[in-house]
């Protein structure tokens, strides 16, 4: 299915022109809408300020409407990728390192010889590239969008990763005997087209690893309230509609695993792993599994919002000055559609070089190290990240700020 046949122009809204999609899995244009999800974006760097959150009601599949054409999504990966992580020089966290040794040791020389090339797409800066090198693999490259990421690919584990979106995997010369996706596929504008270039570039025996986000997972794993409908995430998956995705495209399951991933000290993520091998496109099994999952998660994360919604109205009545940690989904989602918009902030603080010198709703985005020490209350808008948040303004920075919580009074 081209990505022309999958999206249909949508009514006046603000530019850049919005898109209506048609289901991702079966072109399907009957759909439900569970949830409308808002950002308030930055001053610059933003190409997303809404989606509506959809279930196909043919097959099933959910995902995000009324999106930015796909060059929109392209440069934001490009100009304000957060998977550089150059506060720490490019190197992965251990919960990183330890997931990708995991992903690299289900790949035996038994059925991927040594010399079998591999190609990582959306690699980062190289993490998972570098934990197939430690097991003896050799022929190694990936594919990432940020420039930044390809140079420390480059520095830190000696891998060649071109710059890149999956637009440009035509150019790629294979064929590959492992192609890997891990982390990708939910953040991708036109799917089919995708997978459809991958196979081209798989051996007749080549195998395609993917990892996504398990929305049945949601509600037993949960962020902050509608974390997972991120301005980055617009694909919702459950085992039965990842299959039904790779069945139309001409993949069928060697093995899939449902579990949680380490993601921080604190919090695990909920993933589908999955390893296919080609086959002849087949037709999609209606499921109903993605709607109950996302409407269930729904429900809580607007019972976990209303109390978090009370404590920034008290904030905002209180008129005290505050510093916001972090500017992304969460902060953006409640800067659009919560108390925290009418809050006395003296600025955002986010440790993304990216966002430094751009501005949310007026106020000023800082760098951690632009702040002063005990001046003004922080307060940290990130949940699974908070520990590490809260470390590195005490330990790292040594900052004495009294810090406030969400969810907490």
């Amino acid at each position: 299915m081209s990505a022309e046949s999958l999206y249909q122009k949508s009514g006046p809204q603000t530019s850049p022109e919005f898109l209506r999609r048609l289901c991702p899995v079966c072109g399907g244009a009957n759909k439900k809408t569970l949830y409308r999800q808002e950002f308030s974006g930055l001053s610059q760097g933003s190409f997303l300020h809404s989606y509506d959150v959809c279930v196909c009601g043919q097959c099933g599949m959910g995902y995000a409407d009324g999106l930015p054409d796909a060059s929109e999504f392209d440069r934001y990966y490009a100009e304000m990728s957060q998977w550089e992580f150059q506060d720490n020089q490019g190197i992965e966290s251990p919960q990183d390192t330890e997931r990708f040794k995991k992903i690299a040791s289900y790949f035996s020389k038994n059925e991927l010889a040594a010399e079998s090339p591999i190609l990582d797409i959306g690699c980062a800066t190289g993490g998972l590239l570098a934990a197939f090198k430690a097991r003896g693999f050799q022929s190694l490259s990936g594919l990432d969008p940020s420039l930044k990421c390809s140079e420390l690919a480059g520095k830190n584990y000696g891998i060649q990763v071109k710059t890149g979106t999956v637009k440009d995997l035509p150019d790629l010369q294979g064929p590959f005997g492992l192609v890997t996706l891990s982390g990708v596929l939910e953040h991708l504008y036109d799917p089919a087209t995708a997978i459809a270039d991958i196979r081209s570039l798989l051996s007749d025996e080549g195998l395609f690893y993917v990892n996504v986000p398990d929305a049945e997972g949601f509600v037993d794993h949960m962020d902050g309230p509608y974390q997972q409908f991120s301005i980055e995430h617009i694909l919702f998956f459950t085992t039965a509609s990842l299959v039904n995705l790779m069945k139309i495209n001409g993949f069928e399951p060697v093995r899939l695993i449902r579990g949680a991933v380490p993601y921080t000290r604190t919090y695990q993520y909920p993933v589908i792993e999955g390893i296919f091998k080609k086959m002849l496109p087949s037709a999609w099994e209606k499921e109903v599994s993605t709607k109950a999952a996302l409407q269930e998660y729904i429900r809580v994360s607007e019972k976990v919002a209303k109390i978090i919604e009370q404590q920034l109205e008290r904030l905002a009545k209180s008129g005290d000055p505050v510093l916001v940690w972090g500017v992304g989904t969460n902060t953006q989602r409640l800067m659009a559609s919560s108390p925290l918009k009418r809050a006395n902030i003296v600025a955002f603080v986010d440790s993304n070089i990216h966002y430094h010198g751009k501005e949310v709703e007026g106020r000023p985005i800082l760098s951690p190290q632009e702040i002063k020490s005990g001046l003004h209350p922080i307060l940290i808008a990130s949940f699974i990240f908070r520990e590490e948040i809260e470390h590195q303004i005490r330990e790292k920075l040594g900052y004495d700020n009294q810090l406030l919580f969400l969810g907490e009074d």
